[in-house]
């Protein structure tokens, strides 16, 4: 009798509620990963929070799209980056900080010449294998963590992880050993993050979290980004729903454990690593002096229209698959929550690589839309206008 029972209730009503939001707008409580048995495991093809896949879908948008769009950025590569000199300028400044893609680059480039010689190959030893390992590695990453983020959710979802993924390729155009990496840290750290999972937070979550900042202080930005996620919106309508709305972000930082954990881990990394990599006697570099007349330039009339581009062409791809109202709200609480970034961009950074510089934000939108959009299919919700 209780077996047909069962039978009756809807797929939908059968999912874990605490995958659906709240009455009060609360985001999906453990999206990414779903609870069976009371224990946590990443969701399986047979979950209902995974739609199948098209037939060639992964071969093509998984395993070739990401190579193809790799040997494209690598073959933009210049010579000079074989150069030992090549990574000098990342010791100074407010470069020193940022230690864990240099170091890749350069550890990798060593023991790839050290392998050759044990080979019995004989020649010069430059800095290129280490480049094209290190950034080609951070990207394959970065793809596939991308495409778990989206394209495998759903089908509907692989226009706004190509979207992505060619913006992320397009940001290439500017090398450094760091960017490529910290956007495979960061889709890491939110994918743990937004797992509700408090010892998976704590625990995988603050590795990612510090890696990602040792990787490049923008890893930061994760901190708006959760805030924007996690916070549950006031009802559509009702009086001083706005004012609401800015509240809760700012109390979802101090409630939510994921919010806590990147504020807690991310603050400690950038301060330990700015105090231990000062140089000997001085204070640390917090940004870098850019002359007016560089930011007066064509160059970085360029890279604004570049990134306005980017930006828009990530906001078209996940127009129809994210709830547009809320989608609307919780970009702007990521944008308003990162203003002391954007001002740090504004007045200290290179305005011609605006879209490296924003691209951590607008990463940060394509994992709300995704996120948004698996709450809601585990809710059975339709997305909303």
């Amino acid at each position: 009798m209780n077996a047909q029972a069962e039978s009756t209730v809807p797929p939908a009503a059968q999912r874990d509620t605490a995958a659906g939001p709240d009455v009060s707008g609360r985001p999906a409580r453990n999206v990414w990963l779903l609870r069976r048995g009371g224990h946590s495991q990443v969701a399986s093809s047979s979950d209902p929070a995974l739609e199948p896949e098209p037939n060639g879908q992964r071969l093509l948008f998984m395993w070739l799209l990401p190579p193809l769009l790799l040997v494209l950025i690598l073959a933009t590569y210049p010579r000079r980056l074989n150069l030992r000199g090549s990574l000098t300028e990342y010791f100074n400044g407010v470069y020193r900080s940022r230690i864990l893609g240099r170091e890749l680059v350069l550890g990798t480039a060593n023991g790839f010449y050290k392998l050759a010689s044990l080979l019995g190959h004989r020649g010069p030893s430059g800095l290129m294998p280490g480049w094209f390992i290190t950034n080609g590695c951070a990207f394959l990453a970065t793809a596939w963590l991308l495409y778990w983020l989206t394209a495998r959710r759903s089908p509907r979802l692989v226009v706004l992880y190509v979207a992505t993924l060619v913006v992320v390729a397009t940001s290439s155009a500017v090398v450094t050993p760091y960017d490529l990496l910290s956007y495979a840290l960061i889709f890491g750290a939110f994918l743990v993050a937004t797992s509700r999972d408090r010892r998976l937070i704590w625990s995988l979550g603050a590795l990612l979290m510090a890696l990602a900042v040792a990787t490049r202080e923008s890893a930061l930005l994760i901190v708006p980004i959760l805030a924007a996620t996690l916070v549950p919106l006031a009802p559509p309508g009702s009086a001083g729903a706005r004012t609401e709305s800015w509240k809760r972000a700012f109390v979802a930082v101090v409630r939510e454990p994921a919010v806590q954990m990147t504020v807690l881990v991310g603050a400690a990394t950038y301060v330990m690593l700015k105090f231990l990599t000062r140089p000997s006697g001085d204070g640390a570099a917090l940004v870098q002096h850019i002359s007016v007349r560089g930011h007066l330039s064509g160059r970085a009339a360029f890279g604004f229209a570049l990134a306005a581009v980017i930006m828009l062409a990530v906001r078209r791809s996940y127009r129809a698959v994210a709830p547009r109202r809320e989608m609307v709200v919780r970009r702007r609480l990521v944008w308003l929550l990162s203003a002391p970034y954007l001002v740090v961009c504004i007045v200290w950074g290179i305005w011609s690589e605006a879209p490296r510089l924003l691209m951590p934000l607008i990463l940060g939108e394509c994992m709300i839309a995704a996120f948004l959009f698996s709450r809601d299919e585990l809710a059975g919700v339709p997305v909303s206008k």
